[in-house]
């Protein structure tokens, strides 16, 4: 009978202990679009390939499991890439990998037309990622802003700044 007694509070203190464990403060993957190529061109759709890159701040490996990507110019819609591919991040460390994505050439060519004398063009790659947890798969919500800048010389439009939700590219400094 005193071991029965005890399998409430047993049962409790393991309840306690595992609770614990899957509280860890847990800090979503990071997304930066680092490239976007453009390959099959029709009148309606233009097909090609984002490369993304998930930085993983966690001292543990995460698994994303699929992700689904949207990217806005100048805030309006023109893009979507859904993936499939299920990618482990390495712990406190990043990869890269490439997503299929099809553009709406009308969405496009009306928001191009709109840009008159503008320098540069700001983008929004927003979206969900599916990352695997201890209880289950999680979609995570993320939204990344930066801005494709017209003048840059011999600079990467895309290229992210380390403070995360913007990017830009400066022409190099004058030399000398």
């Amino acid at each position: 009978m005193p071991c029965q007694r005890n399998l409430p509070t047993v049962a409790i203190f393991a309840l306690a202990i595992t609770g614990c464990a899957t509280l860890e403060p847990f800090t979503a993957p990071d997304v930066t679009l680092v490239d976007v190529r453009f390959e099959d061109l029709t009148v309606f759709e233009t097909s090609g390939t984002f490369t993304v890159r998930l930085s993983n701040e966690n001292p543990d490996p995460v698994v994303v499991d699929g992700a689904v990507y949207k990217l806005l110019l100048g805030g309006v819609k023109v893009g979507k890439a859904l993936s499939d591919a299920r990618v482990e991040l390495p712990r406190l460390g990043s990869t890269i990998y490439e997503v299929d994505v099809y553009i709406n050439n009308v969405a496009l060519v009306a928001r191009l037309m709109t840009l008159g004398q503008e320098r540069g063009l700001d983008y929004t790659i927003r979206g969900k990622l599916y990352v695997e947890r201890p209880y289950g798969t999680r979609r995570l919500r993320f939204s990344r802003d930066g801005r494709i800048d017209f003048n840059a010389a011999g600079a990467t439009p895309l290229a992210a700044d380390e403070a995360g939700s913007q990017s830009s590219s400066e022409p190099p400094p004058p030399s000398g």
